[in-house]
């Protein structure tokens, strides 16, 4: 959960997200309640970290526990992970406001940059392809950096291809992670979680958010 620090996602984030009416601060203070309500408030519980409590909480209680991690846990001195979601939307909202910026500033010159926005589905379904795409998009004009003086078409797919086979073994291989895998119980848990009353709502201005920079990228 957050504190009142000025290296926290609620400082860093919320300014941007409450213009943009993803959030309101009392979404944020709810979130956090949530958090304070499911972590270590179990006897079994006290001394779990939080991949403990996922394995040992009601499907419904991890699930709401594990979306409040992906939205507010973050930053603070010991740079904690999560925040994942929000930080993506601030990231889509924040690149749009620069795109628009520069070039009013620019005198109307060339496009000073270049914004993509993928999906992981794209990702997931076809690795070579997203890899190569984003190839090119990092290398824009200067595929002299990995292939000199030589047509890049075929050095690239060769990177993708190789990149495909490492991610498909890891893949196979698989984690014991409780988040990975596939569980009989998705499709319920994603509708808990687009009914709940805090959640919902948030999720579903973000995955507007998001759709709306794929369809414009």
């Amino acid at each position: 959960e957050y504190v009142n620090s000025n290296s926290t996602l609620k400082d860093l984030l919320f300014p941007t997200l409450s213009d943009s009416t993803i959030m309101t601060q009392d979404n944020f203070d709810q979130i956090a309640k949530v958090c304070r309500s499911l972590y270590q408030t179990k006897p079994e519980l006290k001394n779990k970290l939080f991949e403990g409590h996922l394995h040992q909480l009601d499907p419904v209680d991890g699930l709401r526990l594990s979306t409040s991690q992906m939205m507010i846990r973050g930053g603070g001195k010991l740079l904690m992970p999560g925040g994942d979601i929000l930080r993506m939307a601030n990231t889509i909202i924040k690149l749009e406001e620069l795109e628009s910026y520069l070039p009013s500033k620019q005198g109307g010159r060339n496009h000073p940059f270049t914004l993509v926005t993928v999906s992981m589905d794209d990702f997931i379904s076809d690795p070579a392809k997203f890899t190569t795409t984003y190839l090119h998009f990092l290398l824009g004009n200067n595929t002299q950096m990995i292939c000199p003086r030589k047509n890049c078409t075929r050095k690239i797919k060769s990177i993708a291809k190789e990149f495909e086979q490492k991610y498909q073994k890891i893949n196979d291989k698989g984690t014991a992670h409780v988040t990975t895998g596939r569980h009989s119980n998705k499709e319920k848990l994603m509708d808990v979680l687009k009914s709940d009353s805090l959640f919902g709502p948030i999720l579903d201005r973000i995955e507007g958010l998001v759709n709306e920079a794929l369809v414009n990228s």
